[in-house]
């Protein structure tokens, strides 16, 4: 019924009304005791002033005979009302101190964000496809530490510096650089300078990144971790360009997951099989190749691979396909002896190398150990845990760089 017709308003607006008039006569009631208790104290002390004086005669008397306790009460009220803020002061100051500590840890995890302009006599005027790439940015992330070495960061096909920044986040205290292959950033896929490149052309622009790392970190030695296709780009170079291997001086190569041959070409595949769809369809073919791994991995990768996907939707699709068509017809091939040999390549320009194989590849891994100590190879083979992607994990990425 409505509240004009019952005089009554609603259950909330009457609760609200009623304390209103409650909060009302409270104040009514505060303001004239203010006003009558003054009154009536004066009236009393006027008509029984020998009262008063009485009163205040056996005051004065008992403060002069205990006036000890007096004090002490007095002192022990004075010190309650200064623990309180004794302990305030104390707590402020252990708070100030923490932020003080996160906000040193914060500078020091800085990551920065930058980019090289690529100059003509970085490539050796070498773009074998044609492609020119003097003048196009070459991006990168930065976390600058006074550390012995500087490590480096790149990640696979499609993807970009800022897979490693977590990583670099825990990496307090090391000098760390994440690359961006030319091309992949998302910022470029608009720009027609960006054309689609070569394997060979993007050898010679990572060895670029990796130089500018050199000089970046003063001279310091370089500690590389690429990811997928950057390994193989590495392992490229090590046969290709030799020379410009061994002059960047680095200390240690890890490798995570690089391509050994068709078999490890899933995602390279299915983006090469890929070429001339449109984007839905391309990114579909690589979520559908988590069908080919085992069946116990098949709902993790998928997981992976869709994330992967909507990543590339926003990347120069043109650029990331002829690069993994590149990178599936240089592997296409049977057994493991190209990548030994590629592998032996580097081992001679590079004094220590770890090659880390992802979970789905253990029997392969144990097959390259054996022929890489038949070979002699100082390197080291093993298989992570994870699948490919896993190991991306920030923490993984950590403890691989900070164990030796």
């Amino acid at each position: 019924m409505d509240p004009a017709e019952t005089g009554r308003l609603p259950v909330g607006e009457e609760r609200s009304d009623s304390l209103t008039r409650r909060a009302r006569w409270k104040s009514v009631a505060v303001a004239t005791a203010a006003v009558v208790t003054p009154m009536a104290i004066g009236l009393w002390s006027t008509a029984y002033p020998h009262v008063v004086e009485a009163a205040f005669d056996r005051l004065t008397a008992a403060v002069a005979e205990y006036w000890p306790l007096v004090l002490l009460f007095t002192a022990a009220a004075g010190l309650a009302g200064l623990l309180p803020g004794a302990a305030l002061l104390a707590r402020a100051r252990r708070e100030s101190a923490v932020l003080k500590r996160l906000e040193e840890s914060f500078s020091s995890a800085v990551v920065r964000e930058d980019a090289y302009l690529i100059r003509t006599e970085d490539v050796d005027d070498r773009t074998p496809g044609g492609e020119p790439v003097a003048g196009l940015p070459l991006r990168y992330l930065e976390s600058p530490a006074d550390s012995a070495d500087v490590t480096v960061f790149q990640s696979g096909i499609g993807l970009d510096a800022r897979d490693f920044r977590p990583a670099m986040q825990l990496l307090q205290g090391r000098h760390t650089v994440a690359l961006t292959q030319l091309g992949f950033d998302k910022r470029d896929s608009a720009d027609p300078s960006f054309r689609p490149a070569s394997l060979d052309t993007s050898a010679l622009t990572f060895l670029t990144g990796l130089d500018l790392c050199r000089r970046l970190g003063g001279g310091r030695p370089l500690r590389t971790v690429l990811f997928s296709s950057a390994a193989d780009l590495l392992l490229y170079a090590a046969v290709h360009y030799p020379d410009r291997v061994r002059e960047l001086g680095m200390s240690e190569a890890v490798l995570l997951d690089p391509n050994v041959n068709r078999r490890t070409t899933t995602i390279s595949r299915a983006l090469a099989d890929s070429a001339g769809r449109n984007r839905v369809k391309a990114m579909l073919e690589v979520v559908n190749s988590a069908a080919e791994a085992p069946e116990h991995r098949q709902e993790s990768l998928l997981r992976h691979y869709c994330r992967y996907a909507a990543v590339n939707l926003d990347k120069d699709l043109e650029r990331v396909v002829l690069h993994a068509t590149d990178i599936a017809r240089y592997w296409d091939v049977e057994g493991h002896v190209k990548f030994l040999d590629h592998l032996g390549a580097l081992c001679d320009s590079v004094p220590s190398v770890r090659v880390v194989l992802s979970g789905d590849n253990l029997d392969l891994a144990t097959d390259l150990l054996r022929s890489a100590r038949r070979r002699g190879l100082h390197s080291t083979v093993r298989a992570a845990r994870g699948s490919h992607f896993e190991m991306l994990d920030p923490e993984y990425v950590r403890a691989l760089v900070d164990s030796p």
